[in-house]
């Protein structure tokens, strides 16, 4: 039997295997971060609470995926894993940043702890008496995480003075975008398979279906336009899934729209889609973390109207490479609706202003090295992280993309 190699990577889901929206880009990390380790000579592991069966993406690559509950485990039995399977970095994603069981996890052998925080909402600064336990706690990388990664500035500063995590040993690493996955084309999947006409100007939406997600200011100003403003050229298409989709197309109906809403449930083909809508509109009504259907938006080069709120901020500058209005407006979001349909100057102006942007601050690739480099420095040889990194990101572009392969075969 071959010897064990002695750093090995556990990377810990927070989610089912078989999830789709942001897990899919987060499962893209994943199999990132473990074909680098499979390359430096290492093993890696992947738990998810739930696997009903391996993603296609990590079948034959080497990385073990396992069903395990980082959080709900004994404590023995992880000790055991981590010590007899020479793991020294564990990455975990939207886990607090101290645990009792990260000092598990050092007392049998990790080197490195690092969170991922991907997630959104406000939260409420804590108490001195609290702030000063969380600062204490956090203080020395025992119980604490050695790193902590934000998505968005807005994370970052939410991981600083609420949670408390040191300035110092906090990342900012923003998600990225297939940038070749999602250029700008054209593609009539839109009209074939929703039947929609192609004289229709396409207002695209797409995402959990949570209310918190803004879907009913969308539906509101879709009432506005259709039935105020007598917009007949327009159509909007909302696609995904989720606790709120049944009272979504309740009151598409209610609003005598179903002529001109459509509500099909989730498509794992928003690339496609997005080739062929005129405008992407996200409303959220919560602080985003991120906002990663407004990056997918700009980098197909579509002009992205979206909610002033947390993370997307950052990655809009209004009017120069999307538009950003008031969370909850419907008011506004119909207006600028118009505006855009309204003016080919500025829609053209804005769709390739956004695709410069995603392209210049949200390639995946970019991402993904930013990551690796974090969770391999102190473990390996720097020299031989470069040339593996470079080796992990030629690999992963050179993926043939199935959706563009089926759609040539057409």
């Amino acid at each position: 039997m071959l010897p064990l190699p002695e750093n090995n990577l556990l990377i810990v889901g927070h989610f089912s295997a078989g999830v789709g929206y942001a897990w899919n880009t987060i499962s893209e990390y994943f199999l990132a971060l473990g074909k680098m380790f499979l390359k430096l000579g290492s093993r890696a592991y992947i738990w998810y609470p739930r696997v009903e069966q391996i993603p296609e993406k990590f079948q034959g690559t080497g990385i073990e995926i396992m069903q395990y509950d980082f959080f709900d485990s004994n404590l023995f039995d992880l000790y055991h894993f981590i010590k007899t399977n020479a793991i020294k970095v564990v990455y975990l994603t939207d886990r607090p940043v101290f645990s009792f069981r990260y000092l598990i996890c050092r007392l049998a052998g990790v080197k490195k702890m690092v969170v991922h925080d991907r997630t959104s909402g406000d939260r409420d600064i804590p108490g001195l008496l609290k702030k000063w336990i969380k600062k204490v706690i956090n203080h020395y990388p025992v119980l604490s995480a050695d790193v902590a990664i934000a998505i968005s500035e807005f994370v970052r500063n939410r991981l600083i003075h609420v949670n408390c995590f040191p300035e110092q040993r906090t990342v900012r690493i923003w998600n990225g975008v297939d940038i070749e996955k999602f250029k700008p084309g054209f593609d009539d999947l839109v009209s074939r398979e929703f039947n929609i006409p192609r004289s229709k100007r396409i207002v695209f939406s797409y995402s959990r279906a949570n209310r918190y997600k803004g879907i009913e200011i969308l539906i509101d100003a879709a009432r506005i336009l259709i039935h105020e403003k007598k917009r007949n050229d327009l159509f909007f298409l909302y696609c995904g899934d989720g606790p709120d989709l049944e009272h979504f197309r309740s009151l598409v109906s209610e609003n005598k729209l179903t002529d001109y809403f459509l509500c099909p449930g989730y498509s794992e083909a928003a690339d496609r889609i997005l080739k062929g809508v005129d405008v992407v509109v996200v409303p959220s009504l919560w602080q985003e973390g991120f906002g990663l259907s407004v990056i997918e938006g700009m980098a197909s080069g579509k002009p992205v109207i979206a909610s002033r709120v947390g993370g997307i901020m950052e990655i809009i500058t209004d009017y120069k490479d999307g538009f950003l209005i008031p969370p909850g407006d419907s008011e506004s979001l119909s207006a600028k609706i118009s505006e855009i349909v309204d003016d080919g100057e500025l829609e053209k102006r804005i769709g390739s202003a956004s695709r410069r942007t995603a392209e210049k601050s949200f390639n995946i690739e970019d991402k993904k090295r930013e990551l690796l480099h974090l969770l391999t420095d102190s473990i390996f040889d720097p020299a031989l992280i470069d040339s593996r990194v470079s080796q992990v990101c030629r690999s992963n572009q050179q993926q043939p993309d199935e959706h563009m392969e089926k759609h040539s075969s057409e």
